[in-house]
Parts: structure tokens; sequence; C-alpha cells
């Protein structure tokens, strides 16, 4: 492959972050690899490619995040809703709109420019840590991408390939990829962990946006990213997955002491806010779930009271009254709600947006609760996780407190209710549309619970404490059916392809083509073999096994 200008890459990434160009067309300028390289000649340009490359695991910037998570994904997990229809684009929740499911895409082919070089590159610039950490940030993209669509060209994003065909690879297949490379990775930084030069010591210092510089934090956070991989496949291969778990566990993943992996913002990029708020207080595109509105009352989490506002103007019903009087409640929208065009008849834009609160949050990567979490759901199934369920997941609990900013005594408190609220869904733009609560579990847990009434209990926890990890969530909830959801709109399923059991919900986000006919040929001569099925909203994923918890 020829090798092309490296300052490409370095610059475009400076001068998005700077402008907001409306929900526009994701694709436009540089997604695809025509503007790689698959080499870089010296340390300080891989430097500045890891920073990159971290940049976009998680967009930081507000657009891209947006398509990356928010027009869907935050949707399908029950955390946020679309409150208008984005001119006529996206009508309902389940409506795909191939543009937009085009973020996701984007972000692996951004973060595999980004890391690619570095990896090709490590040995001969003697930096074998920047190609470990080059190939953690690959694995973790990876990771996050074939639990959307499913399978994708991975050895072809891993070579940087310019040219069609593209050839889709099996979700098993870039699963076992990633587990092998992981171990390869944990390797190379045991290596260098107490054996760094002063001058790669500066380097990584000066990089690391979300681990601080350690070379012991990476380890631990690829050994947890095998372990959040395994949970994935316990249905489809549970030997494998726990044989996986437990190595991570006893090699050593995420703890308390260790802090979380995330990116700073407000530190590090002179006062910069969490994407997701921006598109919520500036740009009046998302609005509070029912879903999250309602497990948050009926749990009696402080989430609700301090990361959301309440109604920003009197809500006016279908009717013509006011049903709600400005900042006097916390309004949120069922998915499949209706949307319509935001100026002609904004019903849903003064429900609630996130406040100023959550806006200083972290950008989170990898969650030391969610490690907890796992460990518990591990624990629960018999395997060797350092710690029984009931202690894992209480742990688990403290922990989220303390990554969001709560108290101490509230988290106490929260973890003493021995009984849910009774709470119902109102819906103050359509009477038609309120619908009963479903969440009954309690937060105390359950001493003689079952093993099912136990699991749900540590992945509802682990679903409020992943906020706003929106994809991490809905592969959660697919896998396990839990927390348990108010159902959508009647009938909403109508809005996608025709594919979605009411039941089960979306699956899946169908390949993104936008128009581009090599990638539909792509599709059509290995993606769907790969795939295993149609490539339909309701086909399930390889490890998204239709079978009973236990």
């Amino acid at each position: 492959m020829k090798k092309k200008n490296i300052l490409y890459i370095c610059t475009t990434a400076i001068m998005m972050a700077s402008c907001y160009d409306g929900v526009e067309d994701n694709l436009a300028g540089g997604n695809t690899m025509e503007q790689a390289v698959d080499s870089v000649s010296n340390i300080s340009t891989a430097a500045g490619l890891l920073i990159t490359a971290q940049e976009q695991l998680i967009d930081k910037r507000e657009h891209k995040y947006q398509y990356q998570f928010n027009l869907h994904i935050d949707n399908y997990c029950g955390y946020m809703c679309l409150p208008h229809n984005f001119s006529g684009r996206i009508n309902s929740t389940f409506e795909i709109n191939d543009n937009f499911a085009s973020g996701p895409k984007a972000n692996m082919s951004w973060v595999a420019q980004a890391t690619v070089p570095v990896m090709t590159s490590a040995k001969r610039l003697n930096a074998e840590p920047l190609g470990a950490i080059a190939n953690i940030l690959f694995s973790y993209a990876a990771h996050q991408f074939v639990n959307v669509h499913g399978p994708f060209p991975y050895n072809a994003n891993k070579r940087l390939q310019e040219s069609h065909p593209l050839v889709y690879d099996a979700e098993e297949l870039i699963y076992d990829s990633i587990f092998t490379d992981l171990e390869k990775d944990i390797a190379i930084l045991k290596k260098y962990e107490n054996n760094l030069s002063e001058e790669m010591k500066i380097t990584i210092s000066g990089i690391d946006k979300i681990a601080g510089g350690n070379l012991s934090k990476w380890i631990k956070f690829a050994n947890s990213l095998r372990l959040r991989m395994a949970l994935n496949i316990v249905k489809i291969q549970p030997e494998k997955a726990k044989q996986i778990a437990e190595d991570a566990v006893r090699n050593g993943v995420l703890e308390e002491s260790d802090g979380d992996v995330g990116m700073d913002l407000y530190t590090l990029y002179n006062k910069e806010r969490h994407p997701l708020w921006k598109i919520s207080s500036s740009w009046v595109d998302t609005r509070l779930n029912a879903n999250l509105h309602n497990i948050l009352l009926r749990t009696g989490h402080p989430m609700l009271e301090s990361f959301f506002e309440k109604n920003s103007a009197d809500i006016i019903d279908r009717s013509g009254k006011v049903s709600l009087q400005t900042n006097q409640g916390f309004a949120s929208m069922r998915n499949g709600t209706l949307t319509s065009d935001q100026s002609s008849s904004p019903a849903y834009i003064s429900f609630s947006k996130l406040s100023q609160n959550f806006s200083m949050q972290k950008l989170m990567i990898f969650k030391v609760s969610e490690v907890l979490f796992l460990r518990a759901e591990g624990a629960l199934y018999g395997w060797n996780m350092n710690g029984t369920p009931q202690a894992l997941y209480e742990a688990g609990i403290r922990a989220s407190f303390n990554e969001f900013g709560f108290t101490s005594d509230a988290c106490q408190t929260y973890m003493q209710s021995e009984k849910a609220g009774n709470e119902n869904y109102i819906d103050y733009y359509n009477v038609f549309q309120n619908v009963d609560g479903v969440l009954t579990i309690p937060n105390k847990w359950l001493a003689s619970g079952s093993n099912e009434e136990h699991l749900e209990q540590i992945i509802t926890q682990k679903w409020i404490a992943l906020f706003p990890m929106s994809l991490v969530a809905w592969t959660d909830m697919r896998r396990t059916g839990y927390p348990k959801q108010i159902a959508p709109v009647t009938n909403s399923e109508a809005d996608g392809d025709g594919s979605i059991d009411p039941k089960y919900g979306i699956r899946r986000i169908p390949f993104s083509r936008d128009g581009d006919l090599e990638v539909a040929d792509d599709i059509e001569s290995t993606g769907l073999d790969a795939l295993g099925g149609p490539d339909l909203q309701g086909t399930r994923l390889w490890w998204d096994v239709n079978k009973s918890n236990f």
C-alpha cells in the first residue's frame, strides 16, 4: 500500500472539533481509507495519532457523538429519545435513516486510521508499548462496532485496505481475534511495566488522555475488556466465557483504587463539556426516555434530580390544555413516539433535558462499577470472580454512586431499599400513551432470591450505572432481557423494517450503505453470509441467543 500524508488525519480531527455542521452527511470529510497511511516514521507522529484515537473511541465531538450513539442506540437502550423528526428524516425510534446509522462505522474507520500505523511501526521505532496501546484502542473500537451491525471487514480495517471488495468477517472470528490480540498486548505491556525508558515514560504520560499514563492501568483496562467480551458470549460459548473471564480477573481488572478509564473533557480541553449535554441542551435533539425516567423513579435513584431538568416550558397536550406548567415536573418520552418538525409542532421539545450538573461528567470508556457488576454476574454463574455475587453487586452500586458524584449516605439509603416504587409513566402531551411502569425488583439484595432475580438486580443496577454508555447497556439488554422496560408505543415497531418482534425489540442496526454501490456489493457478496440471516433489525447477532439465562 502506498503511504500518504499523515497530517490529514491529525489536522482534520482538530478542525472538526471546533465547528457544528448540523445533522448532515456524517461520511463527508475523510471517513474512507483513502486518507490512511500504513506506517509512521517517528514516535512524535505516533503519539499524535494515539491522542486522536482516544478522542474518537467515544467521540468527544458533539456532532459525531450524535451519529455514533444518540440518533439510535441511546434510544434503543432506553436512556434518551428523539423529540423531533429532524426535518422528516427520522419520525420515530425504530425508523432507520441509513446516513444516521453510519456513525458507528465512521468511528471504527477513524480509530483504525489512527491506530494501525502505530501498530505496524511500533517495533521498528522501538516503541512496543505504544503499539500495544494502539491495539487495545483498535480492539475496543472493533468490539463496539461488531455489537452494532454484526459482521464487518475487520481484517480489511486492520490493514487499512482501500480497494473493494472488502470481505466481511464473521462475528465469532472477530471476537476470537480481539481476544488473541488483547493477550498479546497485555504480555507486551507487562514486559515494559517496570522497564520503561525515561523517554517512553514521558511520551506515554503526554499522550494518555484516559488512563493517567499508567501501563498497569492499561493492562487492567485490557483485562476488563476481555471480561466484558466474555460475558457477551456467555450464552453461545459458556465454557470459553468462563475461562476468559476467570483469567482476566486473575490477571487483574480495574479496581476502585485504579479509577475509571475515561476522558475528563473539562480539565483536558479547556472546560469542554460532555457531548451529550450539548446535544440535549443547546441543540434540543434528545430528551429523557420513559424507561430511564421510570426506573430512576421506582428505584429512588438521585440521578433524576441531579442530571435532568424539569420541563422548560408549559406543556400543551393534544387537546390544547396546559398539562404541566413550566418547571413543575420531569417529562419523558416513550420509545416509538411519533414526532414532528421541531419548528411547526414542538410537542416534546420542552420535555426534560440534561442538566448543567451532567455536563462535567467524564467521557467514560470503562467504568470500575461496570467491572464490579460483570464480576457479580460471573460469580452468579459459579465462576471465580474473587467475591460473592452480593458483595460485588453492592460494591458496584457504591462505585457507581462515587462515579456520579453522589454521597455515600445516599448510596447506603438506596441500597437498603426493600421495595420498588409504584410510579407509572405519564405522557404530558398524549394521554393515550400513558402506561404502567414495569420494574418491581428492589435495590436491596434479595437474600433468598433466585438466580434469575439476582441477575435482574445486577443488570438493572449496572444499566443505571452505565449511563450514558448506551451501546454496552443495549448489549446487556439484548443478551439478558434486563432491565425490564416499558413497552414502546403500540405498533411503533411497524415504523422499522417489518422484522421487529414487539416482545424482543430491535436486535441490531442494519448495515449502513449510504448510497455506496461498492459497499452494497460487499454486503451482498460476504456480509449477509457472515451475518447468517437477513439484513434486518430483528436479526439476532451471533452471541444473542434466544434461550433462558439459566
